[in-house]
C-alpha cells in the first residue's frame, strides 16, 4: 500500500506514503489497499439486513464513527458519500466490501427490486449495460400499464396493438390481451428479468422493505 497527501479542494493527491494517504488540510489517515484505492473494509462498516454504510474511522473533521455514510443524490436517485475531492456511489462500495471486486465501467450493478435506494447485497447483482436494460421500472408516460404494448389508431384502418421489444417489433393486434400476451413471451425468449416493465410498490411486495413510497414511485400506469 501507500500513502497520499492531498491539499485541501485539490482535484487529486501531490505525494506519496507508504501505507495509508492523508489528507493535508484534517490530517486523517485514510487507509488504501495494495491497487492504491481506498480500501473499504478498514473506512466503513456494512450492515446487510438494511444495506447501510456506516464510518469505521474519522476521515475528516466533520464524520463520526458509527455514523451514517449516504446521502442522497436527487439526480439518479442513488446513495452516495464523499471522500476527499470525490463522490463514490454507495452500492459498488457495498460490492467491494462483499466480494473484493472493483468494478469497471463495462459493469452496472442492478437494484434488483428497481428501489435504488435498496442497497441489501441480496438486491445487487452485477450486470453488462444489454443485462440492466432487460430489468427496468415502468416509465412514467407508460399509460397502458405493459411496456412495450402501444394502442395505434387512424382514419385509414382500424385501430390495432403494436408491440416492439427494444427495437424488434413483434407484431401487431386486434386486442389488448394478446398483445400482453405476445410481449411477454418475447420478454421470455430474450431472457428478460422477470421484474422489468414492473411498477415500483409491485416490486417492493416481492422484496419488503421498509421505505416511504412518494409520488415518484407510484402511478406508474
Amino acid at each position: 500500500g501507500t500513502i497520499r497527501l492531498c491539499g485541501a479542494g485539490s482535484t487529486g493527491f501531490s505525494r506519496w506514503r507508504k501505507g495509508l494517504f492523508i489528507m493535508k488540510r484534517d490530517k486523517y489517515e485514510i487507509p488504501l489497499a495494495e491497487d492504491g484505492l481506498p480500501d473499504w473494509n478498514k473506512i466503513l462498516n456494512y450492515d446487510e439486513t438494511t444495506g447501510k454504510l456506516f464510518w469505521k474511522i474519522k476521515v475528516n473533521s466533520k464524520n463520526k464513527i458509527g455514523g451514517s455514510v449516504e446521502s442522497f443524490d436527487k439526480i439518479n436517485g442513488y446513495y452516495r458519500f464523499r471522500l476527499g475531492s470525490k463522490f463514490y456511489k454507495c452500492h459498488r462500495v457495498i460490492w467491494y466490501i462483499m466480494t473484493g471486486e472493483r468494478l469497471g465501467k463495462d459493469h452496472f450493478i442492478d437494484h434488483i427490486n428497481h428501489d435504488r435506494t435498496d442497497n441489501r447485497f441480496s438486491n445487487l447483482r452485477v450486470v453488462t449495460p444489454l443485462e440492466n436494460r432487460k430489468n427496468t421500472r415502468l416509465y412514467r408516460s407508460n399509460k397502458g400499464g405493459i411496456m412495450g404494448v402501444y394502442f395505434v389508431e387512424g382514419s385509414l384502418k382500424p385501430p390495432y396493438w403494436r408491440v416492439h421489444i427494444g427495437k424488434v417489433l413483434v407484431g401487431k393486434y386486434d386486442s389488448f390481451f394478446e398483445a400482453c400476451c405476445a410481449r411477454k413471451s418475447a420478454e421470455n425468449m430474450y431472457e428478460y428479468h422477470e421484474n422489468h416493465g414492473e411498477i415500483f410498490e409491485v416490486c417492493a411486495q416481492k422484496y419488503p422493505k421498509e421505505l416511504f413510497l412518494d409520488d415518484y414511485w407510484l402511478g406508474f400506469c
